[in-house]
């Protein structure tokens, strides 16, 4: 079963293997945190019945590019863009590896504020319903008539 803290730490993983990122916060940042880093978010987990032994997982991410401010609290425009383009370049091959598996990604870009940047990401992939092993008795033997006409 995969979980949204695994999925996570694949994407703090990216950023620090392909971005070279110093620093990744998961879910929330410090006061005083550091400039230049990322903030990779959770913002929602969806959950549907495939049948009885399997769902199927959308789980939704926001990574947050923070740069340099300036006196005011201001990042540079260009700065922010390239940011943003750097992360989602990672997702362009249309999976993140988690574990064992590849789940499916799909990442767009979700605007910018005056000191940050914003890449949504969505997740989507089919998993068990739990790790329970099956209890359920096994048949043992299967009884048939075969009429010929």
């Amino acid at each position: 079963m995969i979980t949204t803290r695994q999925i996570m730490e694949s994407v703090n993983d990216l950023l620090v293997d392909q971005l070279n990122a110093e620093c990744v916060y998961l879910n929330r940042t410090p006061k005083d945190f550091e400039r230049p880093s990322y903030l990779i978010e959770a913002i929602s987990n969806e959950l549907g019945s495939v049948n009885c032994r399997t769902v199927k997982q959308t789980v939704y991410l926001t990574i947050t590019c923070f740069a340099v401010v300036d006196a005011f609290g201001n990042s540079d425009d260009g700065v922010l863009v390239n940011l943003q383009d750097g992360v989602l370049n990672l997702f362009r091959k249309g999976y993140l590896k988690v574990a064992d598996r590849a789940l499916e990604v799909q990442a767009s870009t979700g605007g910018a504020d005056f000191d940050r940047s914003y890449v949504d990401l969505q997740l989507e992939f089919y998993d068990d319903r739990s790790d329970e092993t099956d209890t359920a008795p096994l048949m043992k033997e299967i009884e048939w008539n075969l009429k010929e006409e």
